[in-house]
């Protein structure tokens, strides 16, 4: 999906994705109480994934505290385990 569905806005419209570049994707509740973590991607690893995939941030890696983990996942499963992870 390029474009919000439901209930969801985007600040402007996606445009074009162009390939070898990263974009990140942040969300955040109107009164700033919530807020998703962002999640990076490249039109190269969204191609990779299914209809009905889901890519999430999954943590940071050992090494310089930095670097995102990101795993793919059917939505089921991220609904499923999205909370164990965000919320550790």
């Amino acid at each position: 999906m390029t474009e919000p569905s439901g209930t969801w806005t985007a600040t402007k419209p996606l445009g074009k994705l162009r390939p070898r570049t990263t974009y990140a994707m942040y969300g955040w509740t109107n009164d700033n109480s919530y807020a998703a973590e962002a999640v990076d991607f490249t039109l190269e690893e969204l191609a990779r994934m299914k209809p009905g995939q889901v890519r999430y941030w999954a943590g940071k890696t050992a090494g310089d505290g930095m670097t995102g983990v990101y795993s793919v996942t059917s939505e089921d499963e991220f609904r499923r385990t999205a909370c164990k992870v965000i919320g550790s």
